[in-house]
């Protein structure tokens, strides 16, 4: 018998059969055909009911997963009922069941994918298709309408296979579910964002301490170039370093040519804390070095230079209000493109500095996926995806943010590259001190203060002249809209104010400023003989749904400059994309016009459309720039291809052609080829004119697996995030740490980054990269992967603040696990004993933890597999005991060995 009944039972009176008889005979004579008579007498005739014998309470499962834990279903007529209304909310199909009416409407995965069911009338409408209904399969029953598993499996994209001896229904998924399609997307976030699930690390955090010296990660590029001009061969070469020195997260960055073995370098000593108490005083960052000093509306630009920067900011923070900008690591002869929720918004190649800046790039209302795709020269393509959420977020009430940098502009933390670079001449901003602070107070959960000053200098003719700005402002949210109110004053003349707001109206992304300035100029507001007086900007953003499947992203974006001699500027830049399967399409359109007081008006029009289609072992990007007015031309055509000859080699070739007063045509083509510990390429050029040469390129990173000490070369780069060395091993001790006697595990593989494939060596460790800086990683062992379907990990995963060039050294160890089983049995007042099902069992532990949870089947029996050793209590749980009114006879504790079974408890249950 089962521990919990089910609910009141509904019983509809059937209705006669002679009134089903008489309607038969009745549509005969009318010729209405004898199959509808039979199926309308056979919907007439009433079916016996499933008995209470008959009940079943299940365990739904998919995969792994437990979707229902106590699901109402029936044996009946040879097969089993399931509950339409409770199966639809597992599945998560949005379709209303009305029980009383015998009617069930909705849609399932999208929303042309309509489904109807009407008991009375005997028929399902499905996905276009009109099926009539068997009786015996879709009764009305228990407040609910029960359906047989396979007629509902024949319906909806899933098997539903039910297992009545263990009293589970295996639930598997013929296209993602809802359910799958959420836990991929959390994945993917995980993967490429954040490390962790939209709820943070799912597993408890381990120390990563600064080191007062780690051996470094090391990215190395290597290029040598020959052409027919220079008739000589050109070397370059760039390290990027990365590890702990002195208690700091050190970042090097080196490069040099030909016979210069340094040209550039760039130093920076750092340390984070994400939970916002570096040193005891609420930092979050402190920086040494080469750093940049903080952007502020209207008046400074983030510019690099030696000094020193802290902030009490969350490392996680990244927007201003309105825009954001990006930097990172591009190393030579890369190229990276920018992505903004699919749309190609910006491009950048490598410079000498080693990095790509992408400044003040708008953001939307909402959700901003960035994405990053980075181009490598031996055909390498990686990717890293940040999301940056806009709108309504505050300063939470009673807390401080604030960051202060001071540098000296353009000056290096280690001079000894600055005298083999080309100085630029007569530099009047090049070693002037910049202080740059800003800070933020939350006051309510919709308002915030916030401030900054400025000590800049400005570049004016050959000389340049100090500016010392003060600006306030407040933010705070009206319903959906966000709003900013901002005002500077230039301590040494000027002033300007600012409004800004950001909504979502009507499905449409609306962000919209105006700024007016008397006598204001900054880095922002660039000085001018006729200088600005106000800007207005209005931005738009929403797709266009053309069908379920075809929506088309459109941004515009609206511009008026006025200057105080009345002259104006009115742009309109309009950007639109399209993206399906490997095609994403983008076009921008910008057109300016610009008039004034005794001045003649002028048009410009033209855009750029750019296009990166994958298909599978190629891809095509392509982009052409062309100009409306005043003349209708094209001005460059770009193509390029890449084709994966395997899953280590590629061929591309490309072509630019540059039309106009510089008209010049260019043809590449290149093979790569990357090899475990490096990535090679050789490519040539031929340009219109004659000139042609070749290159050769090869990249590698370095680093020191930290058990055994020994180099590791790979070709893809790893200096610029983190990396876990993960040691997996057979406990047999049992005492959670790898001492003598215990055993390496080798292949074992681990889960949420990393190479795909990456498993353990012949010493148990895999060397993981690819961990988030700042932000916590979860770092799993995938038990799927172990030689032993008993063994389990008593600490499956972990969670991991990573650090550039930190290598974290995390255990994982293994056990041996055993078995209990048993029946429960219910002894009745008479003294009857019966066996009892679904029963809730729990597993308690020496320290009074629950570690593991069962339920007995139809016949009273339970099983607790996979169990660790140790020292364990059998127990029912107290709230369905306390429920029906029951006690437990108790049994004594349990000691249990490395692979052993305790088999046969008998589980006794008495009323209380």
């Amino acid at each position: 018998m089962p521990l919990s009944g089910p609910p009141p039972r509904l019983r509809l009176p059937g209705r006669p059969t002679s009134v089903g008889a008489l309607l038969a005979v009745l549509l005969l004579v009318l010729g209405a055909g004898v199959a509808a008579a039979e199926q309308l007498a056979a919907n007439s005739s009433p079916l016996p009911p499933p008995g209470e014998n008959d009940l079943l309470v299940m365990e739904a499962r998919l995969g792994n997963y437990i979707l229902a834990d106590s699901l109402f279903a029936y044996r009946y007529r040879g097969g089993v009922l399931l509950p339409l209304s409770e199966m639809m909310a597992i599945l998560e199909f949005p379709i209303d069941v009305n029980p009383d009416a015998g009617t069930a409407e909705g849609w399932y995965l999208a929303e042309n994918r309509r489904f109807s069911l009407d008991l009375g009338q005997g028929f399902v409408f499905i996905d276009g298709r009109r099926e009539p209904l068997d009786p015996a399969k879709a009764i009305r029953h228990d407040f609910d309408i029960y359906i047989d598993s396979e007629l509902m499996s024949a319906w909806f994209p899933v098997i539903l296979t039910a297992n009545i001896s263990r009293l589970v229904l295996k639930v598997e998924s013929e296209e993602p579910l809802p359910f799958e399609q959420r836990l991929e997307r959390e994945k993917r976030q995980a993967r490429l964002g954040q490390g962790r699930g939209p709820e943070g690390p799912s597993y408890p955090r381990i120390d990563n301490p600064y080191r007062v010296f780690s051996w470094p990660v090391a990215d190395v590029s290597l290029s040598a170039d020959w052409d027919n001009d220079q008739d000589r061969v050109a070397t370059s070469h760039a390290v990027h370093l990365a590890g702990d020195m002195a208690g700091f997260s050190a970042d090097i960055y080196a490069t040099g040519r030909d016979k210069d073995t340094l040209t550039d370098i760039r130093a920076t000593l750092s340390r984070q804390d994400v939970d916002g108490n570096l040193l005891g005083i609420g930092l979050s960052e402190l920086e040494i070095g080469d750093v940049y000093t903080p952007q502020t509306t209207l008046v400074a630009s983030g510019r690099e230079g030696r000094g020193v920067a802290v902030s009490a900011y969350p490392l996680a923070r990244r927007s201003d209000f309105g825009q954001v900008t990006l930097r990172g690591e591009l190393k030579q002869g890369w190229e990276v493109e920018l992505y903004r929720n699919n749309i190609l918004i910006d491009a950048q190649e490598s410079r000498g500095d080693g990095r790509y800046e992408f400044i003040d790039v708008p953001v939307v209302y909402g959700r901003n996926l960035f994405t990053l795709m980075f181009y490598g020269p031996q055909g390498q393509k990686q990717e890293e995806t940040i999301q940056i959420p806009v709108g309504g977020e505050m300063v939470p009430p009673g807390d401080v943010y604030w960051e202060l940098a001071v540098n000296e502009q353009d000056r290096d933390f280690i001079p000894w590259g600055e005298a083999n670079r080309q100085p630029a001449e007569d530099d009047p901003m090049e070693g002037r001190r910049r202080v740059v602070g800003t800070a933020e107070v939350g006051i309510t959960e919709r308002l915030s203060l916030g401030g900054s000053f400025s000590n800049i200098f400005l570049e004016d003719g050959e000389d340049s002249r100090r500016h010392r700005y003060l600006s306030g402002h407040l933010r705070t949210t009206l319903g959906d809209v966000s709003v900013e109110l901002r005002g500077v004053k230039d301590m040494d003349g000027g002033r300007a104010h600012q409004v800004s707001a950001f909504t979502d109206l009507f499905g449409i992304d609306v962000y919209a400023e105006h700024a007016q300035y008397f006598g204001f100029e900054s880095e922002k507001v660039r000085p001018s003989a006729d200088p600005l007086t106000r800007q207005s900007q209005l931005r738009l953003g929403s797709d266009i749904r053309f069908s379920e499947t075809f929506r088309v992203p459109v941004n515009v974006d609206i511009g008026l400059d006025r200057t105080e001699a009345g002259y104006t500027v009115f742009d309109v830049s309009t950007r639109t994309s399209y993206s399906s399967g490997g095609l994403i399409a983008s076009n921008q359109l910008s057109a300016v016009r610009t008039s004034g007081d005794g001045t003649e008006s002028s048009t410009s029009v033209g855009g750029t459309f750019d296009m990166n289609y994958r298909f599978e072992d190629t891809q095509v990007r392509g982009s052409v720039g062309y100009s409306w007015l005043p003349l209708r031309r094209v001005d460059s055509i770009s193509v390029s291809a890449d084709h994966d000859l395997d899953e280590d080699t590629n061929v591309n070739a490309g072509l630019s052609y540059t039309l106009g007063q510089n008209r010049r045509a260019t043809v590449n083509a290149g093979l790569s080829h990357t090899f475990s510990f490096a990535a090679m390429n050789v490519n040539g050029t031929y340009g219109e004119g004659g000139d042609y040469g070749f290159g050769l390129n090869m990249s590698f990173s370095l680093a020191r697996e930290p058990h055994s000490g020994m180099p590791v070369m790979r070709s893809e780069r790893a200096a610029n995030s983190g990396a876990v060395a993960a040691r997996a091993f057979l406990d047999n001790d049992g005492d959670g740490s790898f001492t003598e006697g215990d055993e390496p595990l080798e292949e074992v593989g681990f889960e949420g980054f990393g190479e795909p494939g990456e498993r353990t060596n012949a010493e148990g460790v895999a060397l993981l990269g690819g961990v988030s800086a700042g932000r916590p990683t979860d770092v799993v062992l995938d038990e799927a992967t172990l030689e032993d379907p008993f063994w389990v990990a008593p600490r499956p995963g972990v969670s991991v603040v990573g650090r550039p060039g930190a290598v974290a050294e995390v255990d994982f160890p293994v056990v041996p696990t055993g078995e209990i089983d048993g029946t429960t049995y219910l002894v009745k007042p008479d003294g009857e004993r019966t066996e009892v099902s679904n029963t809730r069992l729990e597993l308690v532990d020496a320290e009074g933890r629950v570690v593991a949870t069962t339920r007995s089947e139809y016949d009273g029996f339970f099983l607790f597999d996979l169990v660790p050793p140790g020292t364990y209590r059998l127990r029912v749980e107290p709230d369905q005991l306390d429920r029906l009114g029951l006690s437990m006879d108790p049994l004594p504790e349990m000691d249990l060995a490395a692979s052993d079974t305790l088999l046969g408890l008998t589980v006794t249950l008495r009323p209380r």
